[in-house]
């Protein structure tokens, strides 16, 4: 995977800037880098595949009721997301030390937020209780800001927000920002010189749009693991639906994390033999 990122960057310092639309010097359409990047990056894009595929695919080969117990508090993918979204963290935590880049702090934070609110901030694991003004205003009861009604996708009558009420709506929020730095500024960077030229001036971390798309992929299959599972189940068979999806989007971040350390590593290899 080292030399696979290697060499998807060393394609990319031979992109011509000197159009608005990005070609290479042999004049191949706009999309090559990307088709690049797909191959370069196919270890990658494996594991997201087989973690997306597999993670939905317990809807149809395990029972309702381990199904349930997989998408219980504290269970297989409420911990794992945990891990995925703490481990992700530290990486770019250590890039910002290492870097001194202000973006890699700022993303070790927003994702060490989401290990912290998917375990209520070890609630459960150090048996704190919640505050009153806190637990009264908590979906779950619990300690944390996401099942808040104010910051939950619906509200205490069960009644789902729309309109400009979903502006103050976390996983909304959280959606928003991967679709737009996880896909469309990608696909920009590959696609219009000035803004690549801006990311690299302002030394904005890139995510690869082959794996951004896998958000996307997430999304779609999510809706349909809704669409076609019987409706004759506990809800809570239903809710692990939603802590798969977040899983899948935790893993995709710690590949888009653990890619950047690959980066910065193969930088200070092109450093030294130059």
């Amino acid at each position: 995977m080292h030399d696979l990122c290697y060499s998807y960057y060393s394609s990319q310092s031979i992109v011509s800037q000197t159009s608005i639309i990005t070609f290479d010097v042999s004049g191949k359409p706009i999309f090559y880098s990307f088709f690049i990047e797909i191959k370069s990056l196919r270890n990658y894009l494996l594991i997201a595949m087989m973690g997306v595929l597999f993670s939905y695919s317990v809807y149809f080969f395990l029972s309702p009721e381990k199904i349930i117990h997989l998408g219980e508090e504290n269970s297989f993918f409420e911990l794992s997301t945990a891990f995925c979204f703490l481990l992700s963290a530290g990486l770019l935590i250590y890039l910002f030390i290492v870097r001194k880049n202000i973006f890699y702090l700022l993303l070790g934070i927003l994702l060490f937020f989401g290990a912290g609110e998917e375990l209520s901030w070890g609630q459960h694991m150090f048996k704190f209780k919640t505050p009153e003004k806190i637990k009264t205003n908590n979906f779950q009861g619990e300690f944390n800001i996401h099942n808040m009604e104010i910051f939950n996708t619906e509200k205490f009558d069960r009644c789902r927000k729309s309109g400009l009420e979903r502006l103050l709506e976390i996983n909304f929020l959280f959606r928003v920002f991967y679709i737009i730095y996880c896909i469309v500024i990608p696909f920009a960077f590959i696609t219009f010189s000035p803004v690549k030229a801006l990311a690299e001036k302002i030394r904005l971390p890139i995510p690869p749009l082959s794996v951004g798309l896998f958000f996307i992929l997430n999304w779609i299959l999510y809706k349909l693991t809704l669409e076609s599972i019987a409706q004759n189940h506990p809800l809570p068979f239903y809710e692990t639906s939603t802590e798969i999806f977040e899983f899948n989007a935790s893993l995709l971040w710690l590949l888009i994390s653990y890619y950047f350390l690959l980066k910065y590593r193969n930088d200070r290899i092109v450093m030294k033999v130059s």
